[in-house]
């Protein structure tokens, strides 16, 4: 399974907006949904749950709420079985600084500590993109038609 990060302008008519907090088969409904909207970023994050567990010492499947990093992998507010969650604007400032301050070194450490994983460049790689895609969100000062939807889906 990946992590589908999306950022960007979704009306109240938008039809990936009426997807996402539909309920209903939200997944099966965002993936369609998803090729067809234009996005201001995306990214994908393959090592989603291994990121979770070194970040804040649980699987991405136990979401703390309120643990910004946390939410920053999984998303804050869940419309299904957490499988897709949205994330609103006010949130984001939070989400972004408690990536910005983590140190690279004690997250490859904590990664390293994990049973299985390997390839620390990859994971460090993967990071930098999940960080870097949400100080790119925080650069588009929008309005409340903005939206951060995070899918775990195969592809």
């Amino acid at each position: 399974m990946t992590a589908h990060y999306f950022f960007g302008s979704a009306p109240a008519d938008d039809a990936l907006m009426n997807t996402v907090f539909s309920g209903e088969n939200t997944v099966d409904a965002l993936k369609p949904a998803a090729k067809q909207h234009e996005f201001l970023c995306t990214t994908e994050i393959r090592l989603w749950n291994e990121l979770h567990m070194a970040l804040v010492g649980r699987p991405g499947t136990e979401p703390i709420s309120h643990e910004p990093l946390s939410q920053a992998i999984v998303g804050v507010d869940f419309v299904d079985d957490g499988q897709v969650a949205y994330t609103l604007l006010e949130d984001l400032e939070d989400i972004a600084s408690a990536l910005n301050e983590v140190d690279e070194g004690a997250f490859l450490d904590k990664y390293l500590q994990q049973d299985g994983v390997e390839n620390r460049d990859v994971a460090l790689a993967e990071f930098r993109a999940l960080r870097d895609f949400y100080n790119k969100c925080q650069d588009f000062h929008g309005d409340d038609d903005y939206i951060l939807v995070v899918g775990i889906y195969g592809d």
